[in-house]
């Protein structure tokens, strides 16, 4: 018998807003990309346009982009 765990309600809160964003994500890669994703496939794919978004920008500047300079 499964046992269920009742999460306070600004964490079920949350966890409803994770799932609507996963959901909007997943669909958005059905319909734009004709692709079926799971959630984990949906993660990876934002992760890489986000790694690629980062390496063309700092390309483009010419500088780091998470680079910390000191003014003296």
């Amino acid at each position: 018998m499964k046992r269920t765990v009742a999460l306070p309600v600004s964490q079920a809160r949350e966890g409803r807003k994770t799932s609507a964003l996963e959901n909007y994500l997943i669909r958005f890669f059905e319909r734009e990309l004709e692709v079926k994703l799971t959630r984990r496939e949906m993660w990876r794919s934002v992760r890489f346009v986000a790694s690629l978004f980062i390496l063309l920008l700092t390309l483009a500047t010419g500088e780091p982009l998470l680079a910390c300079r000191r003014s003296h």
